[in-house]
C-alpha cells in the first residue's frame, strides 16, 4: 500500500508541475512525422547466476550485468543522405544489483548522425513486484551529460524518468528457462540546463511510449520486435508569409514519430535469460 501510494504521490508530482508550467494561452497543434524503423543487435554479459535473494520472483537478475548494443534507425521520410541508417548508435552499459529491488548503472553511448553525439549516463531503477498479476513495475531516473563533437553546440544535460511493467510468459512447462518477455514502458525527457532570460519551453522536451516483445529462438538467443510513438515537445514561433500576415500564431508544437524495429539479444556467461528491462535506447 505504501509502494502504491508513493507512485501515486510521483504521478501526480510530475503531471502538476507540467499542467503549472505549461499554462499559457498557446493554441495546440500535433504533427506525425513519417516512420522510423529500428535494428538493433544485443549481448548481455553477465558474471553470476539468477540471483534468488531479491524480492524479484523470477526476474532472473544476475548482480552484475554488462551490455553491448549496436544499432541503426531509417526513416521512411525522403532524406538527402544516401546511407539507409541515417543514425547509427554503439551503446556500452554496466548494471549492478544493489539490493532486493534496486539496481545501479552507468552507461556510454556514441550516435553517429548529422551532429555526431557521445551521451554519458548514469541511472537507478527500483521494482515492484506485482504478485497477484505476475508483473514487475518498475520506475527508473537517469541522468544524462549529451556532449557535441560540434563546438558551436552547447553541452545538454537532463533527466530521464521512465516507468515500465514487465511480464515473463511461460512457453513450455517442461523448459521453464523458455519465456516470452513482454514490456511497456512510458518515459519523459527534461531539460535542466538554464534558459536565456526570456525564452519559454515546455516543462517536459520529450517523451516516449513503446512496447517490447521477445521471444527465445535458441538457448542464448532472443529475437524481438518494438513499436511505439517518440514525440519532441516545442513552443514553435509564429509564422508570417512575405507580406508579414501571420499564417500561424506563437504554439505548443508535438512532432510525433511513430517507432517500429527488431532487436536481437545474444546472451553470455551464466545468465541466459535477458533481465527485465527495456533494451532499445
Amino acid at each position: 500500500m505504501k509502494l502504491h501510494f508513493s507512485l501515486f504521490l510521483i504521478f501526480s508530482g510530475l503531471f502538476l508541475c507540467h499542467n503549472l508550467y505549461s499554462q499559457n494561452d498557446y493554441p495546440k497543434e500535433k504533427i506525425r512525422l513519417k516512420n522510423d524503423i529500428g535494428f538493433g543487435l544485443n549481448a548481455q554479459i553477465s558474471l553470476n547466476k539468477f540471483n534468488k535473494n531479491t524480492n524479484l520472483d523470477s526476474n532472473f537478475v544476475s548482480k552484475n550485468i554488462f551490455l553491448i548494443q549496436f544499432s541503426g534507425k531509417h526513416s521512411t521520410m525522403e532524406l538527402t543522405n544516401k546511407d539507409y541508417f541515417y543514425q547509427k548508435n554503439i551503446y556500452l552499459s554496466y548494471e549492478r544489483l544493489l539490493s532486493k529491488k534496486w539496481i545501479g548503472g552507468a552507461s556510454f553511448r556514441y550516435s553517429e548522425i548529422n551532429i555526431n553525439t557521445t551521451t554519458l549516463r548514469g541511472h537507478l531503477r527500483h521494482y515492484s513486484p506485482i504478485k497477484k498479476l505476475d508483473f514487475t513495475f518498475w520506475q527508473q531516473v537517469a541522468f544524462e551529460r549529451i556532449l557535441s563533437d560540434n563546438s558551436f553546440y552547447d553541452p545538454i544535460s537532463r533527466l530521464r524518468f521512465q516507468f515500465a511493467v514487465n511480464k515473463y510468459f511461460t512457453i513450455s512447462k517442461n523448459n521453464p528457462n523458455r519465456k516470452l518477455i513482454g514490456t511497456l514502458s512510458f518515459e519523459v525527457f527534461k531539460n535542466i540546463q538554464k534558459l536565456e532570460q526570456n525564452s519559454e519551453r515546455r516543462f517536459f522536451q520529450e517523451q516516449r511510449l513503446q512496447t517490447e516483445w521477445f521471444f527465445p529462438v535458441h538457448k542464448n538467443i532472443y529475437l524481438g520486435a518494438f513499436a511505439g510513438f517518440y514525440t519532441k515537445q516545442f513552443i514553435a514561433l509564429a509564422q508570417f508569409n512575405i507580406d508579414g500576415e501571420e499564417i500561424k500564431p506563437t504554439r505548443n508544437l508535438n512532432q510525433q514519430t511513430p517507432t517500429f524495429g527488431i532487436n536481437a539479444i545474444l546472451t553470455f556467461g551464466k545468465n541466459n535469460i535477458p533481465n527485465r528491462r527495456l533494451w532499445t535506447e
